[in-house]
């Protein structure tokens, strides 16, 4: 569909080959959450063990 914004252009036209709908990739997809043990270092960066700190809760 042609657009005002694209100056009379479809995107298509626009980008040419760029456009290969088959090879997209991703980016920023999140990785799985890491199970934290209670001896294992706190994630907020305190230093303590994830019992002693916000594991407490």
């Amino acid at each position: 569909m042609r657009r005002w914004s694209e100056c009379g252009h479809n995107r298509k036209e626009l980008l040419g080959d760029k456009l290969d709908l088959e090879h997209i990739t991703y980016i920023g997809q999140k990785e799985t959450a890491k199970k934290i043990y209670p001896n294992d270092p706190c994630p907020c960066g305190s230093g303590k063990k994830y019992k002693k700190c916000c594991g407490r809760k």
